[in-house]
């Protein structure tokens, strides 16, 4: 059915002069033309194609212009599906073209970036997380960092990248996911303050058991030096009285020779 005609017997004028004008430049400059376009579907409705086309030389001398149309509607049938996934999931998303393009991004990266989230914050957040992470997002990573914009407060996240993919299109893609672990990263800090806590109490009542137990140490020894003191004392009074009265017998024997000296 297509051997022998051209675009004008197939599309509407106008979108066969544009197909023309594209067929042209490639045969004429020689560069390589891959475009995403729209062609009548069935039921009167539009269907998208990606269409590749480049410039050859044929055995004959002659130059020919060859290429490929495929069928992009499945395509993007999931593109839209994972589209609306990503307006609903808990975690920002967002596709970014090896040119530095950003093609797509979620409400919650948005947010992420400052309100509207404006694409040259959310360019600046994929620059700042590179400074410490080079390889993103050209390569498949996982990994924790911190992120901040203007107006917005400090968030811990985990960074993942699909690495650069063909996802359809001209070039190469990365699927970066940012899931905000702030308050994983609080409770951590805070079961690490208890369990800092739980050790300095440990430690404490430790001090305190020894604390306990010299001081019941140093009571017994309070106690029997008041002990020792009241025994003296009641030693020592009676046996004055018995030196005192020793004393006195002494003076009035001595020299009577009563035999009582010792």
């Amino acid at each position: 059915e297509l051997i022998g005609k051209s675009d004008a017997d197939f599309w509407p004028a106008e979108e066969a002069k544009g197909f023309l004008a594209n067929d042209r430049s490639v045969i004429d400059e020689g560069r390589i033309n891959v475009s995403e376009e729209s062609i009548p579907g069935e039921n009167g409705g539009r269907r998208p194609i990606l269409t590749r086309k480049t410039r050859m030389e044929g055995p004959d001398g002659e130059t020919y212009l060859i290429g490929t149309n495929t069928d992009l509607t499945e395509i993007k049938k999931r593109e839209d599906q994972y589209k609306a996934l990503s307006e609903t999931v808990p975690m920002g998303v967002m596709q970014l073209d090896e040119d530095g393009t950003l093609a797509f991004s979620n409400p919650l990266l948005n947010a992420y970036c400052g309100g509207d989230g404006a694409v040259e914050s959310k360019l600046e957040l994929v620059e700042k997380i590179r400074e410490t992470h080079p390889d993103f997002p050209g390569h498949a990573c996982k990994f924790e960092t911190e992120i901040s914009a203007l107006g917005v407060p400090r968030r811990s996240v985990i960074v993942i990248s699909s690495g650069w993919l063909w996802i359809g299109g001209t070039q190469r893609s990365a699927i970066v996911s940012i899931v905000d672990v702030s308050e994983m990263s609080e409770l951590r800090r805070i079961n690490d303050d208890v369990s800092r806590l739980n050790r300095e109490l440990a430690s404490n009542m430790k001090r305190l058991k020894e604390a306990q137990d010299e001081l019941v140490k140093k009571g017994r020894m309070e106690q029997l030096g008041q002990l020792t003191a009241t025994v003296a004392h009641e030693l020592r009074n009676p046996l004055g009285a018995v030196r005192t009265s020793a004393f006195l017998l002494e003076r009035k024997l001595k020299g009577k020779g009563l035999d009582v000296d010792s």
